[in-house]
């Protein structure tokens, strides 16, 4: 895959150019369908990979690109995810019987297709995410009572738990679940659309132990069904993108966004006029972040009224506003189902679903992100080292700061370091009391220390057995 020797377009961002060239599209699979919606995920070592059941493929680089991993026919709309263990795991709804299958991936063979406990009333639109400390967490729509809730269920430690809601009410009204993602602090977002009567876009987050409040990103209370469903996505400092649509009395559709900081959210942006699409279908917009905390949205543009085709657009934030919106590709073909994600390598990939030449196809082409200027999306500057709990047999440490690299050092009493563990990024990480070579360490008071480059919280512990 190459890019296109075009001009590049030029975005202007308080005086900084980025250039950004789209390459040219490559249809990732050979079979005159679009197998489903695509799905792109990046696992934990940077390779991008997309999930158009029943093909699973990946690009470990530009000489090979695009390559089949695997196929798995669990059928139907997925949600994927890769567990801090490198295992893949795909989760389905089974309409109309309030089923949610999963099945995993653990490089070499699919396990056995099981079920999520959930509730006994009917279930669908499951998303699924996992966390920092190696949990893996299913949301859904639950039917109950004939109202929506949203709800969840986690997988830690080799089982399920029990389906809760994490709507926090039984009152009267409708909860949409949207949106599941973990933001940079290893910290569960959920997302839904409440209707009570008007329209709310809401989100709350758990750490883990707690759910934090719930947040209103939009409110709409005259236009009835004007908000769609939308898309959260994590910056690079603990805050969160949220991406959706809007749609008018007259069927004109935009595109909007927001960000929360870690404690509320922006006005909502207006990204773009979408058009008034044909059969009234959505803009179906998503947003991902690059490294350099670069937001980047892509959605559906109808140029025309009634427009039949539409063509995948794009815009980019970097802190100082949203470029204006330009095409990642224009062909004369019905094109769908935009999805956005970021590799190691810097490649930002949209792949979308397109009928061209008499058959239809899931496509995909990336642009290289670039620094552009230091995001003003800062929450947390500084690594921080909270210990849960400070007396026991073995430990959790949380350390939450912006894309650290690091260790966490464990001394004794005189001094001496008797064990480092590596930190990756933010995250939770747990000592089992033990010293470099696996021996239980004797009983007493071990210092924690975290060895950054930028600075060095410490915390203390007592060791007991």
């Amino acid at each position: 895959m190459k890019l296109k020797g075009i001009l590049p377009v030029f975005l202007a961002l308080q005086g900084v150019m980025l250039g950004v060239a789209w390459s040219e599209p490559e249809r990732l699979v050979p079979y005159n369908t679009y197998n489903g919606l695509p799905t792109p995920i990046v696992a934990n070592d940077g390779i991008a990979w997309n999930i158009i059941l029943p093909w699973v493929l990946y690009f470990p680089d530009e000489q090979a690109g695009w390559q089949k991993v695997t196929e798995c026919y669990l059928g139907g709309l997925i949600s994927a995810c890769f567990d801090k263990g490198d295992t893949l795991w795909l989760v389905r709804d089974n309409t109309g019987y309030g089923e949610i299958y999963y099945t995993r991936y653990d490089g070499e063979v699919w396990s056995e297709v099981d079920t999520v406990p959930v509730y006994p009333f009917e279930n669908f639109n499951s998303r699924v995410a996992a966390d920092s400390s190696g949990g893996v967490w299913v949301g859904w729509i639950t039917m109950r009572f004939w109202n929506r809730q949203a709800a969840y269920n986690r997988y830690q430690d080799g089982e399920w738990g029990d389906p809760q809601t994490a709507t926090d009410t039984l009152e009267t009204m409708e909860h949409e679940f949207c949106s599941i993602t973990t933001d940079a602090l290893g910290r569960v977002w959920f997302g839904w659309l409440k209707h009570s009567p008007g329209e709310y876009l809401e989100a709350r987050y758990c750490d883990g132990n707690s759910w934090s409040d719930v947040t209103t990103i939009e409110a709409n209370e005259e236009e009835p069904y004007g908000l769609g469903l939308f898309t959260l996505s994590p910056d690079r400092k603990g805050g969160m993108w949220a991406i959706w649509s809007f749609r008018s009395a007259n069927d004109s559709f935009q595109v909007r966004a927001s960000h929360c900081d870690g404690e509320a959210w922006s006005e909502p942006d207006t990204i773009a006029e979408a058009g008034n699409l044909n059969d009234t279908a959505w803009p179906e917009a998503d947003i991902t972040v690059d490294s350099y905390g670069n937001a980047w949205v892509v959605w559906r543009q109808a140029l025309e009224e009634n427009d039949a085709y539409g063509d995948i657009y794009y815009s980019v934030n970097s802190g100082s506003g949203w470029s204006e919106p330009a095409p990642v590709n224009e062909h004369p073909a019905v094109d769908r189902f935009p999805d956005i994600a970021v590799d190691g390598a810097g490649r930002v990939w949209c792949v979308w679903g397109s009928t061209r030449d008499d058959s239809a196809g899931i496509w995909a082409s990336y642009t290289t992100s670039s620094s552009t200027e230091e995001t003003s999306y800062p929450v947390i500057r500084h690594p921080t080292l909270s210990v849960k709990p400070s007396v026991g047999g073995s430990f959790t440490f949380r350390v939450s700061s912006p894309d650290i690299r690091g260790e966490l050092l464990i001394y004794d009493a005189g001094g001496r370091v008797v064990r480092h563990l590596t930190i990756r990024s933010s995250q939770v990480i747990r000592w089992d009391g033990t010293d470099e070579e696996g021996y239980p360490l004797s009983c007493g008071v071990y210092f924690v220390r975290v060895e950054s480059g930028t600075s060095t919280p410490t915390g203390k512990v007592v060791l007991i057995r």
